[in-house]
């Protein structure tokens, strides 16, 4: 049959796309780190996408030849000189204790090396502005996977005009790290990359023992006005991040990384709202509903996150030596200078 024949055709063209990345890389690179982050959710992405690895480099020895061993001509090494002075390393992947991430990414981009480093990248926006000094003409890129997350993709496709919105971001207690620059970093850099550049009006801070709840009124560029929930005062067992955003004529709902769902808004005759007329079902249109049913690489958690998209990313613009916004640490500026004030808030 002839809807055989184009399905098989179909089949065989996706098997080659992956097939061909097998021996499509001109550059080495090296990973430096080997914790359960970049063991869950960094490494498997460069392993299905075949980017060849030549170094893994961590502090103990044994932990890097251990990984190593899971990449073909990869070598496990404590000496990170070896990557600085290999000129076949052209990307460097760094996923580490967050407080080393400055001064590994310093000391790659000194050695004109592109990176790709975890958030957070620094701890403030004047050390994000001496990284920006020494960046050059290399590709330096910050592990913010909602950029590429399957929701946010379908936001940027809506083209959306937004008017406001609400944003909740809700956790249990982060006692082992920084909630600004390791936590809300992620709520906030998402908001600057939707709606623009925004400046903090109100920050109302709320401390409950060791945790804390922000509240936050942010004003974008166009007006549009922000309201954020930004807390460690919940739970991590039912962690929750929800963005609404309130448009002309749709009122999207965002619950990340899995779930977006728009609700149409009804139209007014003579100021009144036709909805309380005439009783009409409502309007939803679901953009995207993952539920895990199809084990394909698009409905995979990494994938639908942003994990697979960012290190894909980058490796193209590596291989191609390609920056745009999402490789360059200006893109960062707006989120660091509302971090640093959530940082001294009262």
């Amino acid at each position: 049959m002839i809807s055989k024949y184009f399905i098989n055709k179909y089949k065989s063209l996706r098997k080659q796309s992956y097939l061909n990345k097998i021996v499509s890389y001109q550059y080495k690179y090296a990973f430096i780190g080997a914790g359960s982050h970049s063991i869950a959710n960094l490494y498997p992405c460069i392993k299905y996408l075949n980017v060849p690895l030549k170094y893994i480099c961590t502090r103990n020895k044994k932990n890097a030849v251990a990984m190593a061993a899971g990449f073909i001509g990869c070598s496990g090494t404590d000496d990170m000189n070896s990557i600085l002075n290999d000129e076949e390393i052209k990307g460097v992947f760094i996923c580490t204790q967050a407080s080393s991430h400055y001064e590994l990414t310093k000391k790659c981009l000194q050695a004109n090396k592109n990176v790709f480093v975890e958030k957070p990248i620094c701890f403030s926006l004047e050390e994000l502005k001496d990284l920006i000094k020494i960046q050059a003409n290399n590709i330096c890129m910050t592990g913010l996977q909602r950029r590429f997350s399957v929701i946010n993709r379908s936001l940027v496709d809506q083209k959306l005009q937004t008017q406001h919105y609400h944003y909740r971001y809700l956790t249990g207690a982060y006692p082992d790290g920084d909630l600004a620059y390791e936590l809300f970093i992620h709520p906030i850099d998402n908001v600057v990359q939707l709606f623009g550049n925004a400046v903090v009006s109100q920050i109302t801070k709320i401390k409950a023992g060791d945790n804390a709840t922000y509240f936050i009124h942010l004003l974008h560029n166009h007006k549009i006005m922000g309201a954020l929930e930004l807390s460690t005062n919940y739970t991590w067992s039912s962690a929750a991040e929800f963005l609404e955003i309130n448009t002309e004529k749709e009122i999207f709902q965002c619950h990340y990384p899995n779930r977006l769902t728009g609700i149409k808004k009804t139209q007014t005759l003579l100021n009144i709202p036709v909805e309380k007329i005439f009783h009409k079902p409502i309007t939803q249109n679901i953009y995207f509903d993952n539920s895990g049913f199809s084990p394909i690489l698009n409905n995979n958690n990494l994938f639908v996150q942003g994990f697979y998209g960012e290190i894909e990313h980058f490796v193209a613009s590596t291989e191609e030596n390609k920056k745009d916004e999402f490789t360059h640490l200006n893109s960062l500026l707006n989120t660091y200078a509302v971090l640093d004030q959530i940082k001294s808030a009262k």
